[in-house]
């Protein structure tokens, strides 16, 4: 069977019961679902709609959860990892930064096969950290207090250490300070034209 194409909803769809809408909608269930964007699925989710903002990627098509990576700019595929020192459960301290870039293999949702090859399918990662220290103030929905590290997949294939992650002092000490969410577009516009 082919696949079920994904449809683009709108928050007032509404739920129906004999092809009659009920009382609750699209949007009430997204306020339920996923509310809590400091969980760390949910922030990971928001990371890429953050960074397909910053790149004015059309977000009116749908986002794959299965594909081969999670953004696709300028025919160039781009994976988003996303890390918090602050965690929405209890904490004795701030949470250690490290973002996991390891080979898999991808899905293909066409045939339902997994390709027989380990890589990394993306071209970019954009490493994205919600950077407020102050547990108090944590709101992911603040831009400001997001910082990215945008990295050629070819760093995580050569690198010496590590290639399944990377920490923050390893981040900062290999490829530099990180860069804000408006600095995202040129700098991966800067690498695609390199």
């Amino acid at each position: 069977m082919q696949t079920i194409p994904i449809k683009y909803s709108r928050g007032k769809t509404a739920f129906i019961s004999n092809e009659v809408d009920i009382n609750f909608t699209l949007l009430d269930f997204w306020a339920w679902a996923f509310s809590d964007v400091l969980t760390n699925t949910a922030r990971g989710i928001l990371a890429e709609f953050i960074v397909a903002k910053a790149l004015d990627i059309d977000v009116k098509k749908p986002r794959e959860a299965w594909a081969k990576f999670d953004l696709e700019y300028k025919d160039c595929g781009i994976e988003v990892k996303s890390a918090s020192y602050h965690q929405r459960w209890f904490q004795k301290r701030m949470s250690t930064i490290s973002f996991n870039v390891p080979k898999r293999r991808a899905w293909n949702a066409d045939t339902n096969q997994l390709e027989e090859k380990s890589q990394r399918q993306a071209d970019f990662y954009v490493l994205s950290l919600l950077s407020e220290k102050d547990r108090t103030k944590i709101n992911p929905l603040n831009i400001n207090q997001w910082k990215f590290w945008i990295i050629e997949t070819e760093f995580f294939n050569n690198r010496k250490r590590s290639q399944h992650s990377i920490t923050y002092n390893s981040l900062i000490k290999e490829i530099g300070e990180p860069v804000c969410y408006h600095q995202i577009k040129k700098t991966i516009d800067d690498l695609i034209k390199k």
